[in-house]
């Protein structure tokens, strides 16, 4: 199932990008999706097994403001049978989109409130480190991460918080210490003496 969202995702932004339409199209499933999720009517219009494609469209695709491309995805989707790959198919259609153009979505974890210009500050400084566009959709606060920040996109946790660090620098410093116990002979004799 998730092979075959992408494969029509990939097929969609592939026709999208042919006449440069990648964002119209993403925007337009999305605000889609999100229609049929609010819409008790349109969703069952939508999921309907009972009805034909051709009355789908008359009832619903045809009626839409979107661009001929999305109208007939969508009437594609109907027409096999579909309809519930929607969510999937939007998913990898935007990580191709994100990928194209450089975009890194994502949630900002933050110790504490911190002021927009803080943010933004951080952010250029981000963008430059990874060479893509970041996108901000949700800001959390966690005085755990005691400083520093966390960004998590559905496949990449960038960990820079204080906690990370100081848990980065203990394993450290415990390895370090349990090597030299070994060259040093010690650790048998601290292991013989517990004995």
């Amino acid at each position: 199932m998730l092979a075959l969202a992408n494969r029509y995702a990939d097929s969609l932004f592939e026709i999208a990008s042919k006449y440069k339409l990648e964002e119209t199209i993403l925007k337009e499933l999305e605000t889609f999706f999100n229609l049929i999720n609010k819409d008790k009517e349109i969703n069952e219009i939508w999921h309907s097994k009972s009805l034909t494609t051709f009355e789908k469209s008359k009832m619903l695709l045809d009626l839409l403001p979107f661009n001929s491309i999305t109208k007939e995805f969508l009437k594609l989707l109907a027409s096999k049978k579909r309809e519930k790959l929607l969510h999937l198919i939007i998913y990898y259609y935007k990580k191709n989109y994100e990928v194209k153009y450089g975009i890194f979505e994502a949630d900002l974890v933050l110790a504490k409130q911190t002021d927009n210009l803080v943010i933004n500050e951080l952010l250029r400084s981000i963008e430059k480190n990874i060479n893509k566009k970041v996108v901000i959709n949700d800001i959390k606060i966690d005085p755990e991460i005691m400083g520093g920040f966390i960004l998590i996109s559905d496949d990449t946790i960038l960990d820079y918080s204080i906690k990370n660090s100081f848990q980065k620098l203990i394993k450290e410093i415990n390895i370090n210490i349990e090597k030299f116990l070994v060259k040093s002979n010690l650790f048998n004799q601290i292991n013989y003496n517990l004995n």
